[in-house]
């Protein structure tokens, strides 16, 4: 029988995935664009493709992105990742929590459903 997800165990899985500066940085960016690859996130960050590609895997792992396009590259598939899976929410609340409301903009709550 499968074990159910506590609100302490989600707070865990995402402050485990938030936890890198690297991964809260696609999360920015992915606030600001509809998808993102680890190649073209690579150019925009000076990341190398591998990292990049690693720890988009980890917040899809961690419910954080999902899967929203993946196209053929050179023998192989980029895959494309959107804000979206089940953690989304809870992720960008812990983002935004502590800072000042009078300075910060909240974002608007994400839709768990895939964008067009």
């Amino acid at each position: 029988m499968p074990e159910r997800s506590t609100p302490d165990a989600e707070f865990l899985i995402v402050a485990k995935a938030l936890g890198n500066g690297h991964r809260v940085a696609i999360i920015r960016t992915l606030e600001k664009v509809d998808r993102l690859s680890a190649t073209s996130y690579s150019k925009a960050s000076e990341l190398p493709v591998q990292n990049g590609s690693y720890h988009l895997r980890q917040l899809h792992a961690a419910g954080i992105v999902e899967v929203v396009d993946t196209l053929p590259a050179r023998g192989s598939a980029e895959v494309f990742y959107g804000l979206g899976g089940p953690r989304a929410d809870l992720a960008l609340a812990m983002l935004y929590a502590g800072t000042d409301p009078r300075t910060t903009k909240s974002p608007p709550p994400r839709s768990r459903g895939r964008r067009a």
